[in-house]
């Protein structure tokens, strides 16, 4: 091979390497080409090394052209890493998907029991209504259902919740709670909340929700006691 034709190959750019057949003095041209390109879908580099081989110009010897992988362990796990960031993102999306289309709760039918003495049905009132009412609450709510006989044994329950409701307001409640208030005796619903919230401090029910069952003529004096405490008041009034 002439000196010409090596300078004209090596611009091609082809290099002249000796012959690799035992007695062989003449040379070969070799060169390598990166071939191939990018998988759209797994955003991994497919590109392989091809290495190329010419016709000896002393004994014709021909050498097979073949491809090698290029850095095929970093190509293995580039595309693994790819494929889990692709499925990631679809199971994602999918969760998005299902949130959204999650249908929202109906509201609770709630009818208001005409005996006063039915406390299974008031009771299945009173939590119809809490349970209509439980947006932005996080924890389970605390209920006070107030008997509404003058017995002995009504009378102590109310004042062990009397003692139970003034002990919370004096610790405190944290934001995200429910407080609910109700029972047949619209009377005593009202004079648990008045008495019970009466030394409430300044801004200490913030983000409390204070849902009260009562007489609509009791709504002001309750929402008064309640004021300085800052809880979000809900007031359903009684018939």
């Amino acid at each position: 091979m002439s000196s010409l034709e090596t300078a004209l190959a090596a611009i091609a750019g082809w290099s002249a390497l000796r012959c690799s057949t035992p007695g062989c003095r003449g040379k070969r041209l070799f060169r390598q080409e990166i071939v191939g390109g990018s998988d759209v879908f797994l955003q991994a580099d497919i590109r392989a090394r091809v290495s190329s081989w010419k016709t000896c110009d002393n004994c014709g010897t021909e050498v097979e052209t073949k491809p090698t992988p290029k850095k095929a362990g970093k190509l293995m796990k580039s595309m693994i890493r790819n494929l889990m960031l692709v499925l990631f993102a679809a199971l994602s999306l999918a969760g998005c998907k299902e949130e959204k289309e999650k249908p929202k709760k109906e509201p609770v039918a709630v009818v208001v029991p005409s005996d006063p003495n039915d406390l299974q049905a008031w009771k299945k009132y009173l939590t119809g209504v809490v349970q209509n009412n439980m947006g932005g609450v996080r924890s389970r709510p605390f209920v006070y259902f107030v008997p509404a006989g003058d017995d002995d044994i009504s009378k102590e329950e109310a004042q062990r919740q009397l003692e139970t409701v003034q002990d919370v307001v004096v610790r405190g409640v944290l934001p995200g709670n429910m407080l609910a208030f109700g029972g047949p005796d619209k009377v005593k619903v009202s004079n648990l909340v008045l008495n019970g919230f009466k030394d409430v401090r300044p801004n200490s029910l913030k983000g409390v929700k204070v849902l009260v069952v009562g007489a609509a003529a009791d709504e002001q004096a309750i929402r008064d006691v309640l004021a300085p405490g800052g809880a979000d008041f809900i007031f359903v009034p009684l018939p």
